[in-house]
This record gives C-alpha cells, sequence and structure tokens, in this order.
C-alpha cells in the first residue's frame, strides 16, 4: 500500500506528464470510492497528497496545452472535477 503513496508523492513533486497523472487518479479513485477505505486513506495522508495535484491540473486545463487534443483536455477536465469531489467527499468522512 505504501508503495501507490510513493508514486502519488513523486507525480505530486515532478515533472510527471499530465495525462499520466490523469491516468493515475482515476486508477485511484476506483479502487479508494468505498468507504471501507478510508483508513488507508487516512493512514496514508493520502488526502493531503492528493490536494497538491489540484494545481497542477488545474493549470494545465488552464493552459490547454497545444499538445492536448480536445478528448485529453475534457479527460483533463474531468479528473480535475473529480479529484475535487474525492477530496471533498474523503474529508467529510473523517479521512
Amino acid at each position: 500500500m505504501r508503495f501507490l503513496w510513493i508514486v502519488l508523492e513523486c507525480a505530486a513533486d515532478s515533472k510527471t506528464p499530465t495525462l499520466v497523472l490523469v491516468e493515475l487518479l482515476d486508477a485511484l479513485f476506483d479502487v479508494f470510492a468505498e468507504d471501507d477505505s478510508n483508513d488507508l486513506l487516512r493512514d496514508a495522508d493520502a488526502i493531503k497528497t492528493l490536494g497538491r495535484l489540484k494545481g497542477p491540473l488545474k493549470r494545465a486545463v488552464r493552459g490547454r496545452s497545444v499538445a492536448f487534443d480536445e478528448s485529453s483536455v475534457c479527460r483533463v477536465e474531468e479528473v480535475a472535477d473529480n479529484l475535487e469531489a474525492f477530496i471533498d467527499y474523503k474529508r467529510q468522512h473523517n479521512t
């Protein structure tokens, strides 16, 4: 489990390509959506790490990089919105 958070922390601290970060986050949402994962998220201080990823995603959406096609831009926007909702939901449930 700790390995996943190390990967996430590295993604937050590096120049990870936006679309790689998007796929990582989308998978994480699926794996940790259920409330029975809250203890794992809390123990790993994951919400704090996830919060650090909001900035890079917002910059990618605002910048609308020429490297992104329209479907990629939509995907980044969707995951940025989902990240915000995921963090809010997990905070409400004491994660």
